[in-house]
Formats: structure tokens, C-alpha cells, sequence
């Protein structure tokens, strides 16, 4: 992420027409935390009504559907904003780390969201519904975070 983040201030810097911003930052609010990502992308959006906006957000906030999970329904991102027709992808990939908060925060290991055997790269549909999509990746690790 923040190798993304620098390439795109390179981007901006050479006069590219591109913007970063920050959507999951509700601050004060009680706000359950799919409405505040949609709410910020939203906010972005009708600024900014003729730009092309790529949101980076776990698959579960991207979905298009709402599921149930085992705390209950869920109305992910993506379910919120389909008034404004996003196309959601359903990243996937072979074992590895990431490193979230779920809750305690560190490096967690993750089991394969896809065959072992998919070709990386895109390819229409995936083997979730909610999404259009789906990208296999080549392989999955943990990058702490740039400063603690």
C-alpha cells in the first residue's frame, strides 16, 4: 500500500490527473463500518461526479450482496453504493499473511481464497456472488505497517 500511495504521488507530481484519498475515517461516529467506507466514497463521489474512482477495501466490504454472517446480516460497501453501478472484484489467492486487525493487531495467516491450480490475473465472474470479477493473485504476504 504504501509503495501505491508513492507511485501515485509520483503520478500526481508529473501531472497526471490523479487523487488519493482517505474513505474509512468516520471519526467520532458510531457508524458501523461498511455505511462509514460507503459514506466516504460517497462523499468523494459527488465532488467529484466525472471521476473514475478505484476504492482498495477488503473483499467482504466490496461485495455487491448482502450476506449473513455469524453475527448476523450484513449490507457490505458495495451492496450500499450499487446506485452507483460500482464493479466490484473478488481478489483471490493461495495461502499467506496479511497484516490486519482481526481484532488483535499483527500478522495473521490466511487460508487459500481460491484453487492452487487458477492462472493469476483476471477473469470474469468469481466463486462468490457479489462481484463481477475476480483477480488471482500469484501470492499473498504481510507488509506491517509503514510507521507504528
Amino acid at each position: 500500500m504504501l509503495r501505491l500511495i508513492e507511485d501515485i504521488r509520483i503520478l500526481k507530481k508529473s501531472g497526471r490527473p490523479v487523487q488519493l484519498f482517505a474513505f474509512d475515517d468516520q471519526p467520532n461516529t458510531d457508524l458501523e463500518r461498511n455505511v462509514a467506507i460507503a459514506n466516504g466514497i460517497r462523499r468523494f463521489h459527488s465532488s467529484h461526479q466525472n471521476t473514475k474512482i478505484i476504492a482498495l477495501m477488503g473483499n467482504i466490504h466490496a461485495m455487491q450482496e448482502s450476506i449473513t454472517t455469524s453475527e448476523g446480516p450484513l449490507i457490505p460497501s458495495g451492496a450500499i453504493l450499487n446506485d452507483l453501478k460500482p464493479v466490484s472484484i473478488l481478489i483471490t489467492y493461495p495461502s499467506g499473511t496479511t497484516w490486519a486487525c482481526m481484532p488483535e493487531c499483527g500478522v495473521q495467516k490466511l487460508t487459500p481464497r481460491s484453487q492452487t491450480s487458477e492462472i493469476t490475473g483476471f477473469k470474469e465472474g468469481a466463486p462468490l456472488g457479489g462481484y463481477k470479477f475476480s483477480y488471482q493473485l500469484r501470492s499473498i504476504s504481510a507488509s506491517p505497517p509503514a510507521i507504528q
